[in-house]
């Protein structure tokens, strides 16, 4: 059993190696857990950086194509999933921290489990898995996880009609600007926020 982070990241070196050491730091077997970054082809500080002496012995896939934005967040993803020959799928966060120790062990005592595993997080109590966790089983049988850029909100969504949604004892740090006033850099004001909301034909 192993794990496949997903994260797409653009231009944020200052809060990326950050962001992975909180990981590796926290794991209890940093061995069975790979990560699928996806940087753009015009972003050559940041493939230097995650191709550089810092991450030298992570175990990484690095994806590099045309930018995409943020309006198409969902299209990294699936990119990123399919990447993936991993067992579980941990879609992850430039400006995230991870707080529990063990986490990855806690994924993996999940074996079998076709849910959307959602960690806790300062997003005060927000219905979503902010930060998801969920089987590679399901972009198998979609051949994709997400149709929207507010990949969490997709699956959660989903997650809820199915019944498969489930808090779990992992602990996240989102520290985005608007929720602890750090990161408020270009990438953050750039981006574009659509939630499917229905009085607005363009979202939905």
């Amino acid at each position: 059993m192993s794990i496949s982070i997903l994260l797409p990241t653009r231009k944020r070196t200052h809060i990326l190696e950050k962001s992975i050491d909180s990981l590796l730091q926290n794991a209890k077997d940093i061995m069975r857990v790979e990560f699928i970054f996806g940087i753009d082809n015009d972003d050559k500080e940041t493939a230097r950086f995650v191709n550089g002496a810092v991450f030298k012995h992570l175990r990484k896939k690095i994806l590099l194509g045309k930018p995409l934005g943020y309006a198409n967040l969902h299209k990294y993803i699936n990119t990123l999933a399919g990447a993936s020959e991993k067992e579980w799928l941990f879609i992850w966060n430039d400006d995230a921290l991870m707080k529990t120790e063990n986490w990855d062990e806690i994924i993996m005592s999940h074996k079998g489990e076709f849910k959307l595993f959602a960690p806790r997080d300062n997003h005060n109590n927000h219905p979503y898995a902010i930060f998801p966790i969920f089987p590679k089983d399901w972009f198998l049988l979609l051949d994709y996880v997400s149709n929207n850029p507010q990949n969490d909100r997709w699956l959660s969504e989903i997650a809820y009609a199915l019944d498969i949604f489930e808090r779990i004892d992992i602990e996240c740090f989102h520290d985005r600007a608007d929720l602890t006033g750090n990161n408020n850099d270009e990438i953050f004001k750039g981006r574009v926020y659509k939630e499917l909301h229905p009085e607005d034909p363009l979202d939905f």
